[in-house]
């Protein structure tokens, strides 16, 4: 499957751009982990799914500097209760030389597909075509969920990563809303770019989108 095609709703999906849910295939039960710490674990894998995540970077991203007494036996035990919580999903969720990973296609990652719609949609914008750009820019902006990472814990590692998706995610919607505009769509964005501004104020060129759409 390419990231331009829209996976299957019966396909197996990890999602971090919403609540922090594993959502299993066909007709499973959908997997939410409530423990802090294997949440914080679950977060940080998925960020980096299809990666082998060392133990070592795992205890600097999870604890900084002011880890547990003895944070590699911390980790272990979170890992396993982790795969326990992810009852049949539990297999992709590996052990490799020194460190885990999540084991999982780039379709079945939210985050991922995200970030290979909103590349896709940067090509076709560059090169003139609006009716792609904005098809694929609808496409990413769909896979976030609200409120945005709204239940990621707070760790070194997630409140950065946290902080950069948002960002990321505002530049896709300033995007996407420039490909709108130049589909001749200005009635219909006033009120939502009116609300973006007021939102944020500091967002220039959102209120030149909506001089514009007036």
């Amino acid at each position: 499957m390419t990231a331009g095609e829209r996976p299957s709703s019966e396909s197996l999906r990890f999602c971090i751009l919403g609540a922090l849910e594993v959502r299993p295939p066909a007709h499973g039960r959908l997997v939410t982990v409530r423990q802090p710490l294997p949440r914080a674990v679950l977060a940080t894998l998925v960020l980096r799914a299809g990666q082998l995540c060392p133990r070592d970077w795992l205890v600097e991203a999870l604890w900084g500097p002011q880890g547990p007494a003895d944070p590699a036996s911390t980790l272990r035990t979170c890992v396993y209760g982790l795969r326990r919580s992810l009852g049949t999903l539990g297999s992709r969720l590996q052990t490799g030389p020194g460190g885990f990973l999540i084991a999982a296609a780039e379709a079945e990652v939210d985050l991922q597909l995200y970030r290979a719609l909103d590349a896709q949609a940067r090509v076709a914008w560059d090169r003139g075509d609006a009716v792609a750009a904005a098809r694929l820019l609808g496409e990413a902006l769909r896979l976030w969920r609200e409120p945005a990472m709204r239940d990621l814990p707070c760790t070194p590692l997630l409140d950065g990563a946290k902080a950069r998706l948002l960002a990321q995610r505002a530049a896709t919607e300033e995007t996407w809303l420039d490909t709108q505009l130049a589909l001749g769509r200005h009635r219909d964005l006033v009120s939502r770019i009116r609300a973006l501004a007021l939102q944020d104020p500091r967002r220039e060129h959102v209120w030149a989108q909506l001089m514009l759409a007036l």
